[in-house]
């Protein structure tokens, strides 16, 4: 713990900004934050987070109404006086918290603050903004915040928040681990503050002078630069705020200039400011990394594929190669990419098979609190990343796929990577799939484990845990994969089939079955893929692929030797769901598709790959790894076209343009059974794929790998835990949030068709009168008027003295239809639609299930013994360019003998 830390700062050359509210009028504010807590996981469920505040003013004051707000949410119920400069502390959980931290917290909150980036609200009992406060993990953030077992203290209580990053400035890590919760807060300035260092936007020239700036306040009486090249000694150099400084004299800002460097080479500084009060540097003492970073520019660096350096000690490089190669061991290097340097980051070697080889795949990671980014090539900038051992164009066209197809994303890219500022080969980067990841995803609640043979039933989880890697999830506790485990070893029965049924996420495991038979990855039977429980708060599993760097391998179509998937081969209507969703696979690429994607890949990174090999791998030429997939893919349609596996059982043909699918059924919640939308398959021999589809009013989109076998109804609802628990584990396929107000349901597919459409409003134009005897449910028409006694009330009547609805095609792409209603009868005409090779209809009497004639030319239909007042619903559609359209639709009402 650096000593130098101790004096007290002037801080008169701070300027303040305006606060949420008058810094002298508010006498409670936050002080101090426990956001990342050391607790060996990555979860932003940190059950150590806590939050204090401060009575910085000299009274008592009570806290009664003062609440937390945003993150967090928390209310002071009940009277709590906090004396002058006393500490109350807020916490994620009140038990953990106290065996940590010796004494329990005042309150616990709903919510979370997460370990990236969070806003804190103190709010006075009038819900006046008292206080604010968004922390960040990114520089200039103390790195050692971030799960470094160090809090965010504020050091100065009088200066106010402004929300935003000035506030950095005044909080600083703790000095002492865990925080100090409930005391006097450890960090106090020792030293003029530096408010930024800048290296420039670009990496500088080789051959010329190299400025670094640092902007500091103006009680510093001496700035220096200390600076290193590569590993060499470290030197320095005053830094002056005169006319030759950036800005000019007297703005602040002191420059000092680094001689000249030659191209890839590593410059590292930090500046040091100081007075007669104590010493500050950046990065400060409570820092992840010594030293700031830049690397001098290559001019002949290629542009076409993302160059990666890093700088490692020669002792380091042979220690990672050699003893460390088979360990997780870490060696120290700098890491750097674009204009981003990080010092103190780590590199180790991992994999199975590719820990052997000369150059063997790594695992880069980056201290707390620093970040690097790659560009658009991934999502956000990342702390740790998978850097393969080469780069594999099959694996990036897999991930490609892998992500179309409905898994998460995991980006997969290619590399120049420099050692110590020597071509080192090529690799390619590979997502981590760390907390930051799983956080995107949505995976932040969920329990994921590295895929294992789930071979036998063991005695005890603990005897599971012996073959899982768990990545996240309740620590230490393998109950729910060990009752996974058992399950999936069972006999085939009819109540291993329900307990499938009822723990599985079928429809993503489906599509994790129907991928792996798509692409057919080689090794994804015993390892290469995760297992994740309850990412949506169901307790259901779903699977998602790894390394696809092994495609297009044996002509299996069928299973790949996972024993999950081996078990769900054995039940027919499993293989009829994966048997469909890998024929839309098949359909939805060709083999010429799978080609041209590694080829336009293969054209950019040819001439880096033959580099590569030549150091590497002599003898194993470009060519010869692009044949691999040429044919690979090539035989892997053949395989497609002569289907038939070795039981018998061949896929299915591609799905049919006539989609009988239906909404067949809302249900509101009532008592234990939450609300449900049914959605049902009036084939009789036809399974279809709903991946994609939608039902807009209830905002929800079917999920990838969503079968409905022929005759088969799906449900889906707004609570699929009560759902399960109140039908006795009927299965659902999804979730939706609540049912809307006006109950007109349409059914869509993956283009934006219209399907079917259902009207489940006992009273659809609110005129208080049922739709089941309302002459016009679609309008409000409370008096029922009928002038010319046609069953069809005069507001929604296009002839109201006569017996004829006109429904006009609305696009030019629907048929206008013509409705007489009689006894007993309804006669139906519709007109012709350019360019249409057939037409369907189909009518129900109110909820009653659909009647469908097959397609044909005609152009008439009669509906007989009709019932009287019954409302029926009548639809007309065209097939154009072998496309069914829109349907047209009118409502009648029935008239009877």
């Amino acid at each position: 713990m650096a000593c130098a830390l101790t004096a007290v700062i002037t801080l008169g050359a701070i300027t303040a900004t305006t606060p949420p509210a008058d810094a002298g009028t508010i006498d409670v504010v936050l002080s101090e934050v426990m956001y990342h807590a050391a607790d060996g996981t990555t979860d932003d469920d940190d059950d150590y987070d806590y939050i204090e505040l401060t009575n910085r003013s000299g009274s008592p004051i009570d806290l009664l109404g003062w609440s937390l707000d945003d993150a967090v949410e928390f209310v002071f119920e009940e009277s709590y006086v906090l004396g002058p400069g006393e500490y109350v502390v807020i916490a994620e959980d009140a038990s953990t918290f106290e065996e940590r931290y010796g004494s329990p917290p005042a309150g616990v909150w709903d919510g979370k603050l997460k370990n990236s980036s969070e806003l804190i609200e103190l709010r006075a009992p009038d819900s006046t903004l008292a206080d604010v406060l968004e922390y960040d993990d990114d520089p200039p953030w103390p790195g050692a915040a971030d799960g470094d077992g160090r809090s965010l203290e504020r050091v100065d209580l009088t200066l106010p928040n402004t929300g935003d990053d000035r506030d950095v400035v005044n909080w600083l890590a703790s000095l002492d681990e865990d925080g100090t919760p409930g005391e006097a807060n450890s960090a106090i300035f020792s030293g003029p503050v530096i408010f930024s260092v800048d290296d420039g936007d670009e990496r500088p020239p080789a051959g010329a002078d190299i400025p670094i700036s640092a902007e500091i306040s103006a009680n510093a009486d001496v700035v220096t630069l200390r600076y290193l090249v590569g590993f060499g000694e470290v030197a320095e150099i005053t830094m002056a705020d005169d006319d030759a400084s950036v800005g000019g004299a007297g703005d602040g800002t002191y420059t000092a200039l680094v001689p000249a460097q030659v191209a890839r080479s590593l410059v590292r500084y930090e500046v040091v400011a100081g007075n007669d009060s104590g010493t500050t540097t950046s990065p400060s003492v409570t820092d992840t990394i010594d030293y700031h970073g830049l690397v001098v520019a290559d001019p002949n660096e290629p542009t076409d594929i993302p160059v990666l350096d890093y700088f490692i000690t020669e002792a380091d490089y042979e220690l990672l190669l050699g003893a460390n190669r088979f360990t997780d061991n870490t060696s120290p290097i700098v890491v750097a990419h674009g204009d981003t340097v990080v010092d103190n980051a780590t590199i180790r070697v991992r994999g199975n098979a590719t820990r052997s080889l000369p150059k063997p795949s790594m695992r880069i990671e980056l201290p707390n609190g620093h970040l690097i980014s790659f560009g658009d090539r991934t999502e956000e900038p990342v702390d740790e990343f998978n850097l393969f051992w080469r780069n594999d164009l099959k694996a990036d066209v897999g991930w490609e796929i892998a992500e179309e197809l409905g898994f998460p994303r995991v980006d997969f890219f290619g590399l120049r990577v420099f050692r110590n500022g020597t071509f080192w080969g090529t690799g390619a980067y590979l997502t981590a799939l760390d907390g930051r990841w799983r956080d995107a995803v949505g995976y932040d609640d969920a329990a994921v484990y590295k895929g294992a043979r789930l071979m036998r039933a063991d005695p005890t989880p603990e005897a599971t845990a012996n073959r899982f890697e768990k990545k996240e999830g309740a620590e230490g506790d393998f109950t729910d994969i060990w009752e996974l485990s058992n399950i999936v070893i069972d006999n085939d029965s009819d109540e291993q089939f329900r307990q499938l049924m009822e723990t599985l996420d079928v429809p993503a495991v489906i599509n994790y079955w129907a991928f792996v038979s798509f692409l057919n990855q080689v090794n994804s039977d015993r390892k290469n893929f995760y297992l994740i429980r309850d990412p949506e708060g169901t307790g259901r599993w779903r699977v998602d692929p790894w390394d696809l760097n092994l495609p297009l391998g044996s002509p299996n179509l069928w299973t790949n030797g996972m024993p999950l998937i081996d078990q769900l081969n054995e039940y027919e209507v499993f293989r009829e769901m994966h048997a469909r969703r890998l024929r839309t696979m098949i359909d939805s690429y060709s083999a010429e598709e799978l080609i041209q994607r590694f080829d336009d890949k293969f054209a950019v990174a040819v001439e880096s790959f033959d580099e590569d090999q030549a150091i590497w791998r002599k003898g194993h030429s470009s060519t010869k790894f692009r044949s691999t997939w040429v044919e690979g893919a090539a035989k892997r349609y053949e395989e497609f076209a002569d289907n038939t596996d070795r039981r018998g059982r061949s896929l299915p043909v591609s799905q049919s343009d006539d989609r009988p699918i239906e909404i067949s059924g809302v249900t509101a919640a009532q008592g234990d059974l939450p609300a449900i939308v049914e959605v049902t398959n009036l084939s009789a021999d036809e399974s279809f794929d709903l991946t994609g589809w939608s039902i807009d009013e209830i905002d929800l989109t079917i999920t990838d790998g969503t079968v409905l076998l022929p005759g088969a109804t799906v449900a889906f609802t707004t609570d699929d835990v009560a759902f399960r628990q109140a039908t006795d584990g009927a299965f659902a396929a999804g979730e939706f949030d609540e049912l809307p107000d006006e109950r007109l349901f349409t059914l869509t597919d993956a283009a934006g068709q219209v399907v079917s459409v259902l009207v489940d409003d006992p009273d659809l134009d609110d005129d208080g009168v049922v739709n089941e005897v309302d002459n016009c449910p679609a309008d409000a028409n409370p008096d029922q008027g009928d002038a010319d006694a046609d069953g069809i009330g005069d507001v929604c009547d296009p002839s109201p003295d006569g017996s004829t609805v006109v429904v006009p095609g609305l696009d030019g792409i629907r048929p206008t239809v013509s409705v007489v209603v009689e006894p007993e009868r309804i006669s139906v005409s519709w007109s012709s639609v350019v360019g249409a090779s057939d037409y369907q209809f189909r009518y129900r009497a109110w909820r009653r299930a659909w009647i469908k004639d097959s397609p044909d030319l005609t152009f008439g239909r009669i509906i007989e013994s009709t019932s009287d007042g019954t409302p029926y619903t009548i639809q007309v559609r065209a097939k154009v360019g072998g496309m069914w359209r829109p349907w047209t639709q009118a409502i009648v009402v029935g008239e009877g003998a």
